[in-house]
């Protein structure tokens, strides 16, 4: 300790602020190769383990985020080409509808038409043969004896019950 003390009383004092100190920047080489090779260990060091898997994962993430848009892309395409054929498939379907729906309607004419004829050919048969009867009735009635083709009436015009053998009406008779 004595020895630095007098180093430092040794050293001629400079006026240079009050407390002996010099202020001139001196630069020691061993001192600069000393910092460099430290920087260089130090950057090494970072690059191989700090560095290089940060690097890595930024790039494994930029390749997620371009496969995440051409996904998005894809699947955009998709949907937009999924809306047309629904759209497609729908018209399809009303088309189809109209069609079944025109074609139910046509043959339910045609029945309704035939449902008619078949009805009116009915009536001119019904029509006829009422016709054919009410003419039948009347020719017999005009052709038989008299006394013996009609029915005889009760009192009040109306025509009198047909009896059965023991002398009932035939609704009784029946019991």
């Amino acid at each position: 300790m004595q020895r630095l003390r007098r180093r430092r009383r040794d050293r001629p004092q400079r006026r240079s602020g009050g407390r002996g100190r010099d202020r001139r920047i001196t630069i020691n080489l061993f001192w600069v190769i000393v910092v460099a090779a430290n920087f260089l260990f130090f950057f090494a060091v970072l690059a191989k383990f700090a560095i290089g898997p940060i690097a890595g994962m930024l790039k494994a993430r930029r390749e997620k985020i371009e496969q995440g848009i051409q996904d998005a892309e894809a699947a955009h395409a998709a949907r937009a080409n999924a809306e047309a054929e629904r759209q497609a498939a729908i018209g399809e379907a009303r088309r189809e509808a109209r069609e079944i729906v025109d074609r139910a309607q046509k043959v339910a004419q045609e029945t309704r038409d035939a449902d008619i004829a078949a009805t009116r050919d009915e009536l001119e048969r019904m029509r006829v043969r009422a016709a054919a009867d009410i003419e039948s009735e009347r020719s017999p009635r005009d052709s038989v004896a008299p006394g013996r083709g009609r029915r005889p009436r009760a009192r009040g015009g109306r025509p009198r019950r047909q009896r059965d053998d023991v002398g009932r009406p035939p609704a009784q008779a029946r019991r």
